[in-house]
């Protein structure tokens, strides 16, 4: 698990989360983004970007690869592998081996073949910010933006989804695929839940602590998991349930030690693990097992 504290391996049998750590130069480094490469391993989008004066300081990526213990790479290079400066990002690799990561607005930044490409989005966009991207079970790619709903890639064929199509909010920021097929979205209005071309919606209303959602995530049970401006919560059979954290008696929130959550790992066996700015934390069956 990656957060802008470095990365975490995360045992689930002990529920404790030992930092992973890098060679330097990249010691100390945000991880700005991870995930699974299909040859083995894990991919870690490594970042010098860092709060600083009351604003976001560096825009330098470095994409590494580590398995095994091992990292590819140890070298610095002088020039960043690309550049992009915001406190969030994305990591997806795709069946045919297309690795799609973040880049300034416009653009969205593909790794293919050892040569990374900054595309041009699709007009509609605009200059919109692409904020998350997952693929589908039929190869589709879901992207989401800033300010703009989401957009459906099909070869040869891109369909946008906003508002007036019936999305909670334009400002999308975390994409998941459920086990029935369903595509969630969550945004600054709530989450969204797109099934066989219709939109239903889980907001306050429904229970949710606040319409900020951050983080979705499905675990081995087929719980929806889902990070919000207000903590941890859970949606399972159409009952949502908030997650208590107690640190010093006191529940975190978006105020507290924990931080809205940014992000959510499902895991086997029901639970999740999850990470803010500031704590990675296991959860099982809404209880806290382990944390850093």
């Amino acid at each position: 698990m990656g957060s802008l504290m470095g990365l975490y391996d995360v045992d689930p049998i002990n529920g404790r989360f030992p930092r992973v750590q890098p060679e330097l130069p990249f010691t100390g480094m945000s991880v700005m983004a991870f995930g699974p490469r299909a040859r083995g391993g894990c991919w870690v989008l490594f970042s010098d970007l860092q709060m600083g004066r009351g604003k976001w300081l560096g825009d330098s990526m470095w994409l590494r690869h580590y398995q095994d213990g091992r990292w590819d790479r140890a070298e610095l290079p002088a020039t960043p592998d690309f550049r992009f400066r915001m406190p969030y990002a994305f990591l997806v690799e795709t069946r045919g081996g297309d690795l799609w990561l973040p880049a300034p607005p416009g653009l969205i930044t593909r790794y293919r073949g050892g040569v990374f490409e900054q595309l041009p989005i699709p007009h509609e966009l605009g200059h919109q910010w692409v904020t998350c991207v997952a693929e589908d079970r039929e190869g589709n790619l879901w992207v989401g933006t800033g300010s703009e709903g989401i957009q459906r890639w099909q070869p040869r064929r891109i369909r946008s989804l906003t508002t007036r199509d019936g999305l909670a909010h334009d400002n999308a920021w975390a994409l998941c695929e459920s086990r029935d097929g369903s595509v969630w979205i969550g945004t600054d209005g709530g989450v969204s839940r797109l099934r066989e071309g219709e939109f239903t919606h889980v907001t306050t209303q429904e229970g949710l602590a606040r319409n900020t959602v951050r983080a979705l995530a499905e675990d081995s049970e087929g719980t929806l998991w889902i990070g919000t401006g207000d903590g941890l919560q859970t949606l399972r059979d159409r009952q949502v349930q908030q997650i208590e954290f107690q640190e010093n008696g006191t529940r975190e929130d978006s105020h507290g030690a924990g931080g809205p959550r940014r992000r959510c790992v499902g895991g086997d066996g029901g639970g999740a693990a999850v990470a803010s700015r500031r704590s990675v934390a296991q959860v099982h069956h809404g209880r806290r097992t382990g944390d850093e």
